[in-house]
């Protein structure tokens, strides 16, 4: 789009050293973080996510694969609006339901901890992208499909 990295950073409501990081891969994004991202270059989350998947190839596994362990970026409560966090908890429990899961065994395909699958369900923080990808792929999708408003893979609107 051509913006330097100190105007990118002020459209997407970031911190210039933020995006940076962000850039080079060294970040675990937060929810707020894609979000911002993804507003501040005109797209969709799960857009900005397909197009990630593509120019990654195949040979990519996890979009927070080189990223930095989410304790060196701690999510906030207050970081994505409550009604995409609302919105994304529902989304979650509905697809594990629909695959009969229970959180427990949600937590175990995803390697997480009951606490963080609780703590999506819920809507009480905002996950990073690493946490994110974790449960897509335990619910058998991916995070740009989890992302996306429309119809689930069951066949059910959203």
């Amino acid at each position: 789009m051509g913006y330097g990295v100190e105007q990118a950073a002020g459209r997407m409501g970031l911190e210039p050293r933020q995006l940076r990081r962000i850039e080079r891969g060294e970040a675990n994004l937060t929810l707020d973080s894609l979000l911002r991202l993804a507003a501040g270059l005109d797209r969709s989350p799960s857009a900005l996510l397909r197009e990630l998947e593509q120019s990654l190839g195949p040979e990519a596994t996890s979009v927070g694969e080189d990223a930095a362990p989410a304790s060196a970026s701690p999510a906030r409560d207050e970081d994505a609006p409550p009604s995409f966090r609302s919105w994304l908890a529902r989304e979650v429990v509905a697809r594990r339901l629909a695959l009969h899961l229970t959180q427990r065994e949600l937590a175990s395909r995803a390697s997480l901890s009951m606490s963080a699958v609780q703590s999506v369900e819920r809507g009480r923080h905002a996950p990073t992208t690493h946490t994110l990808e974790a449960l897509a792929s335990a619910l058998g999708c991916s995070l740009a499909d989890l992302m996306q408003p429309g119809e689930r893979g069951d066949g059910t609107s959203r």
